[in-house]
């Protein structure tokens, strides 16, 4: 009778085991589901998932754009300083000097293609003016507009030779544009006055 006790004894706790296991594995779900009720009621949504997470911040990117946009404001401002400092420099005494030769050059070459007071802007006489605006009183420029009126008297007396007494007087007056002082070009018309007042028929 013990060994028929005993296996009743194995019966009934090997028949109350499955009930218990599957109470304990039940009480799992029953979190989880309490849990999913909570979310729902309060409203939680579930968070976007990405591989990918962003190096830099969005208020990090706008602080580089702002920099960015002080920095190349500022730019313009710097470089017109710089301009307004190279043009406030004086010109060196070297460099005006060599400027001032080439414009003379220029200004000889002019008198040999004839380019006395025309065409405007390649003439000798706007040369040599140029040159007085950078060096007033330049003995060689004085002297090279004094040459001009000159030439203008000596192109004048040929054509009184020629007898063109017109063309001499529009000579003598391009002397006197030139050099308003020229006392060969004052003579000159006033020889041409004293010509015409002959020839007048009494």
């Amino acid at each position: 009778f013990e060994v028929d006790a005993v296996k009743e004894v194995k019966q009934i706790s090997d028949f109350s085991a499955p009930g218990e296991s599957q109470q304990i594995d039940e009480q799992p779900d029953v979190a989880k589901a309490t849990v999913n009720n909570t979310d729902e009621q309060v409203g939680l949504l579930p968070l976007p998932t990405s591989d990918k997470t962003p190096s830099t911040l969005p208020f990090e990117v706008d602080a580089v754009k702002e920099v960015k946009q002080i920095s190349d404001f500022s730019a313009p401002e710097e470089s017109q300083q710089i301009d307004e400092q190279t043009l406030a420099e004086p010109e060196k005494p070297h460099d005006l000097y060599q400027r001032i030769n080439k414009l003379l050059i220029q200004a000889d070459q002019q008198l040999t293609n004839k380019q006395l007071t025309t065409p405007t802007g390649d003439s000798a006489w706007q040369t040599y003016q140029e040159i007085l605006s950078l060096d007033p009183g330049n003995e060689q420029a004085l002297a090279g507009i004094e040459g001009i009126a000159k030439t203008y008297v000596i192109w004048a007396r040929d054509k009184i030779k020629e007898d063109d007494f017109q063309y001499a007087e529009n000579l003598f007056n391009k002397a006197l544009e030139v050099s308003p002082a020229d006392k060969d070009a004052l003579s000159g018309l006033a020889e041409l006055d004293n010509n015409n007042q002959q020839k007048q028929p009494e």
